[in-house]
């Protein structure tokens, strides 16, 4: 069952904020590893996490609210809202949003972008659907006469 709207639109946000972390988490080890085998200094790794994170975070939250929900209010009309069906939409339209934007840096950019994307859309998607549904509970047994 849903929850109110302002707990879906709080998901958002948290989600945005969560992907646009894992963005920055992952460009920034990315850019201590290449500093690390290049024997350079890696002084700029955090900061240039941080700005790309806070990029990113701007990013996920325009294509939660223009996509992201028509996409959801289709699937949930269609009574997708399983955390595999979260997982699958996430994962497929953050890649697919990565490879439409780095497209003009040819197909392995493409690639790349793609790939760097699928787990942060997947974790959007999955804190999304921890805020906008209740738990399901299991019924109580019924006693038996």
């Amino acid at each position: 069952m849903i929850r109110s709207w302002p707990w879906v639109a709080l998901g958002t946000f948290v989600a945005a904020l969560a992907a646009g972390g894992f963005v920055g988490l992952e460009f920034g080890v990315a850019t201590w590893i290449a500093s690390f085998l290049e024997g350079s200094s890696s002084d700029g790794a955090i900061p240039l996490g941080l700005l790309t994170g806070s990029i990113a975070s701007i990013g996920f939250l325009i294509g939660l609210i223009f996509p992201g929900i028509p996409i959801w209010l289709t699937l949930y009309g269609c009574g997708k809202t399983s955390r595999l069906s979260a997982i699958v939409t996430g994962v497929l339209s953050a890649s697919i949003a990565g490879a439409s934007l780095a497209a003009q840096g040819g197909w392995s950019a493409a690639a790349l972008s793609a790939l760097g994307l699928a787990l942060p859309g997947a974790v959007a998607a999955l804190v999304v659907r921890a805020f906008a549904y209740l738990p399901v509970t299991p019924r109580p047994p019924r006693a038996r006469p």
